[in-house]
């Protein structure tokens, strides 16, 4: 493993010239993790860092679930499934709302993961102010389309649902 340090934040805060900060966290403690040269695997921190992964996959896994056991015959199911499954997307962009910070210019909620390490190809990603928007109007409007589609899609309900779910 790596050598892994336990600082208080506030001394680690104070050393680094944010003593305003350092004062807000008080005395709660973070661990400062020493990767050595040259390591590569997962830069997501946590849960919230792979917010954009979740609301790109969260559709398209609704989507390959209602195109597999969804049928004609189940027409209720695959109805309510795709409004699940856009709910909890569209819920999943919350988080890029709240936690935008407006104060910067900077690509935000990054997610960069090694994919094929021995060509040099990685899963990339993030957004700025206005990619932002863009992902969560598309979560909206996808809730809007699964309710419009509700009674309007009498035939291949489950493959419509499916394939709006998965290129959402």
């Amino acid at each position: 493993g790596f050598p892994v340090t336990i600082i208080p934040v506030k001394a680690y805060l104070s050393t680094t010239g944010l003593k305003d900060v350092a004062e807000t966290y008080g005395s709660e403690v973070i661990l400062k993790i020493k990767v050595p040269k040259g390591a590569k695997g997962v830069s997501v921190d946590t849960i919230n860092d792979m917010i954009l992964s979740f609301s790109i996959w969260l559709p398209i896994i609704f989507g390959l679930i209602i195109l597999f056991t969804g049928s004609d015959n189940s027409k209720g199911y695959v109805r309510v499934m795709a409004l699940i499954g856009s709910l909890i997307s569209l819920s999943a962009t919350i988080p890029l709302i709240t936690g935008f910070d407006t104060t910067t210019a900077a690509m935000q909620f990054v997610e960069q993961v090694a994919w094929v390490p021995r060509y040099d190809i990685n899963y990339y990603l993030g957004v700025d102010g206005i990619s932002m928007w863009f992902v969560v109007l598309t979560a909206f409007i996808t809730v809007i389309v699964v309710m419009a589609a509700w009674e309007v899609i009498t035939e291949n309900v489950a493959q419509y649902m499916a394939a709006f779910l998965i290129l959402s």
